[in-house]
């Protein structure tokens, strides 16, 4: 990998946990902002937090339980705890010479 696209690796890491930091400041006044944990769930997903991303997409979900983004949210998150679940439980990952 490049010195260029490591910094952008990292540039794109700095943005999304800098969002991060704002929509944890931004639901602590307004806990029942569905937008705003739709937002901190998708944040959590991409930097691989899925079980962060569950409890947020859920709790997004029991606010607006007919909005399609709270259940793609659900989803993506249930995704991604499985992919971690299958990645841990993988042999590959136990197996070292």
């Amino acid at each position: 990998m490049k010195c260029g696209s490591k910094c952008d690796v990292l540039s794109i890491r700095l943005k999304r946990t800098t969002l991060l930091v704002w929509l944890l400041q931004a639901i602590d006044f307004d806990p029942n902002d569905a937008t705003l944990l739709s937002n901190r769930s998708l944040c959590w997903i991409r930097l691989g937090q899925a079980e962060h991303a569950l409890v947020d997409a859920k709790a997004c979900r029991e606010l607006r339980p007919d909005w399609p983004k709270a259940c793609y949210r659900e989803g993506a998150a249930l995704s991604l705890l499985q992919a971690c679940v299958l990645l841990i439980s993988s042999p590959l990952v136990h197996h070292r010479h």
